[in-house]
């Protein structure tokens, strides 16, 4: 989940970062944290809430380190990110009238959700870092490693 979040906040931080150097009068000002505060903190809660009931209820080891190892999960997550950015945009543009708080929350926590569900899953009886079939052996004979302890749920 750490890895997850992670590149999706990398995202909102750049464009936080972006602003600053667009429009460095903003920095000044005594409404910069509270633009850091809604531009940032309020995208990456969201998806942090949305990620992890849907993780729970739909995918329960979907976000797990052990199941999906390596760049996937910031992959994910960085993808999660950049459509909660450009879909916020895209409504702030086309629907002045909803509020930003309301645009921000629900495309946070909607982009991260779908990308959640969008995680391949790991097959039964097969090797959780490569896919290769696994079935009664101990050590995978594809990447070497050993067979993990099979994880609850």
């Amino acid at each position: 989940m750490l890895r997850f979040m992670g590149a999706f906040a990398v995202v909102w931080i750049v464009l936080l970062a972006w602003a600053a150097v667009a429009r460095p009068a903003w920095v000044s000002s005594e409404y910069w944290q509270a633009l850091s505060a809604k531009l940032v903190g309020l995208p990456v809660v969201s998806a942090w809430v949305g990620a992890g009931v849907t993780a729970r209820l739909r995918r329960p080891r979907a976000l797990h380190p052990l199941v999906n190892s390596g760049f996937r999960l910031p992959m994910h997550g960085l993808v999660a990110g950049v459509s909660s950015a450009g879909a916020t945009a895209v409504m702030l543009a086309a629907a002045p009238a909803i509020p930003d708080i309301a645009v921000l929350s629900v495309n946070g926590a909607a982009s991260a959700a779908i990308s959640v569900i969008l995680i391949p899953k790991a097959r039964p009886g097969c090797c959780i870092f490569c896919g290769y079939q696994v079935d009664k052996l101990d050590r995978c004979p594809e990447c070497g490693h050993p067979r993990p302890i099979p994880l609850p749920g």
